[in-house]
């Protein structure tokens, strides 16, 4: 969802976010890291994130991920973007 949010234009939040550090990996953390790689404009407080979306091209990063398949797929829609 954040990924789908950082490229539609405006600001998103997504809440009720708490339980996602207790994952494969914290993927809210994985998540904040992905959008600073990308270039998107964030804020966080632990439960919720608030996106501020774009349709700008997002620039080409070389990633090391978690072993979290959610977030391997996360980062792999940024790179085809």
């Amino acid at each position: 969802m954040a990924y789908l949010l950082s490229h539609m234009e405006g600001r998103h939040t997504l809440t009720g976010l708490d339980n996602l550090a207790h994952k494969e990996s914290d993927r809210l953390a994985e998540v904040e890291k992905l959008l600073k790689i990308f270039g998107r404009k964030y804020s966080s407080n632990g439960n919720s994130i608030e996106i501020e979306g774009s349709t700008a091209m997002a620039p080409s990063a070389d990633l090391v991920l978690p072993d979290d398949h959610r977030i391997v797929m996360t980062g792999a829609l940024y790179l085809r973007h």
